[in-house]
């Protein structure tokens, strides 16, 4: 937001980096998912410690996509 004036390419390319990120995590989140999920298929339920873990970082991620998102959506005005 700071560059957007004074140096606009810089600022746009921050943008889109920040998208790629929010993208990268994204995928990264799903491959957790999976990992999660496929342990589920072969040995039931996680250990609580591991499900509370998960849910934990999964608030956080939720958290930090939010804020991210609301930066790009500012910055887009």
């Amino acid at each position: 937001m700071e560059l957007k004036e004074s140096y606009p390419a810089i600022a746009e390319t921050y943008y889109k980096l920040s998208n790629q990120e929010l993208a990268d995590m994204n995928l990264l989140h799903a491959q957790v998912v999976s990992i999660i999920d496929e342990y589920r298929k072969k040995n039931g339920e996680p250990p609580e410690a591991m499900k509370m873990l998960y849910e934990i970082l999964h608030k956080k991620h939720i958290q930090h996509t939010a804020m991210v998102k609301s930066m790009l959506s500012l910055y887009k005005e």
